[in-house]
């Protein structure tokens, strides 16, 4: 018997994000990792491991309910998914460069670079792969 389905595209593009949101939250998690290696940033109210893993996920289902939202009104074409996340994280990245987290200019500094990261890691990836993995035929769901 086979018991193969075939998945809606909601289900597709929410997977999607998902998995999206699993590579996002590795690649981010690692690069702070590095990062504060590298500079010895402390701080960690903000910016630090459980706040990077939920936001990284939520924030990449969220994309993949955007992609669904988004590509059936463009004709199947996710070109314009990708163009507008890729302008919403330069965006984000220019506010990211602005937001005051201390008087000190070191540590301001230092943020200003962990969280520029974090926000072009997770832009660029889900702008990528979403797209890919909700079409691909031969993907995992």
């Amino acid at each position: 018997m086979n018991y193969e389905m075939e998945h809606g595209s909601f289900y597709k593009s929410l997977m999607a994000g998902l998995f999206a949101g699993i590579i996002v939250t590795l690649a981010n998690l690692i690069f702070n990792f590095i990062y504060r290696g590298i500079t010895r940033f402390n701080p960690s109210e903000m910016v630090n491991v459980t706040s990077i893993i939920f936001v990284s996920l939520i924030l990449s289902m969220v994309a993949g309910i955007l992609y669904y939202l988004i590509v059936p009104y463009a004709n199947k074409n996710a070109a314009i998914f990708i163009a507008l996340f890729i302008v919403l994280t330069a965006v984000l990245t220019y506010v990211a460069f602005h937001v005051s987290r201390s008087t000190n200019p070191n540590v301001s500094a230092q943020f200003h670079g962990l969280f520029a990261g974090i926000v072009i890691i997770s832009g660029l990836i889900n702008a990528l792969l979403i797209p890919y993995m909700a079409k691909h035929k031969n993907s995992v769901f």
